[in-house]
């Protein structure tokens, strides 16, 4: 007889080793410090409306309507400038230079002040007969507006024959930057204007012209309201 074989033995259950389970790391909150709990909310961009008579900007920001003085405006920042004796507003070298004619004692004075002129801007030199030659003058100024302007301040200082002190060149400066400004009730191209008011905002300070008018008046939304019985 031949033998029976045996049975192999049944194999261990295989038993899974428990793996501790895995956690999502959430991130820490963050809060804003004090500064930023206190800090204002942004103000909202300025956006321009348009031109009103040719004379005054119109600017809607937030909840407020301004209205500026284009002319009063360009006046004093050109005003500005030219106390700071900025090149960009300085000199304009004039392609046909400019012939003033004027009586004797204007053109004495005119001669006897030259380097207040070049303080002004001007590049002025003697032509003979009473008549001077204007070869650079302040930036913005015309043709006509460099003869006015240079008769005008010759008449200044003929009747003011002395040194030329800080008034008489804030008179100067004066009467430079209204002659350049932009004229009110003239058209203004839409870059100008926005060119106009982006200054002025980056010149919070500046709210009056060089004569003391205000620049920019401000209506509030609920002003507009209350005419229009809204509220």
């Amino acid at each position: 007889a031949r033998p029976i074989p045996s049975t192999p033995p049944a194999p261990e259950p295989i038993v899974p080793v428990a793996r501790p389970a895995q956690t999502a790391i959430e991130p820490e909150p963050v809060f804003p410090s004090p500064l930023e709990r206190a800090a204002p909310p942004a103000e909202p961009p300025a956006r321009l409306i348009g031109e009103a008579m040719h004379t005054y900007i119109l600017v809607e920001k937030g909840e407020t309507l301004i209205l500026i003085d284009k002319h009063a405006a360009h006046e004093r920042l050109l005003y500005e400038k030219l106390k700071r004796r900025e090149e960009a507003a300085m000199a304009q070298t004039l392609l046909v230079p400019v012939t003033v004619t004027m009586d004797k004692n204007e053109y004495t004075a005119v001669l006897q002040n030259l380097s207040v002129f070049e303080q002004a801007g001007f590049d002025v030199e003697d032509f003979g007969s009473g008549t001077v030659l204007v070869r650079s003058a302040p930036l913005n100024l015309n043709g006509a507006d460099i003869k006015d302007s240079v008769l005008e301040m010759a008449g200044y200082l003929e009747e003011n024959k002395t040194d030329a002190t800080t008034e008489h060149m804030d008179w100067l400066y004066h009467n430079i930057a209204c002659r350049a400004a932009i004229k009110g009730g003239n058209a203004s191209k839409k870059e100008e204007l926005i060119a106009l008011a982006e200054e002025l905002e980056a010149n919070p300070d500046v709210r009056y012209c060089p004569h003391g008018r205000p620049i920019y008046v401000m209506l509030k939304k609920r002003t507009l309201e209350k005419e229009f019985g809204r509220v």
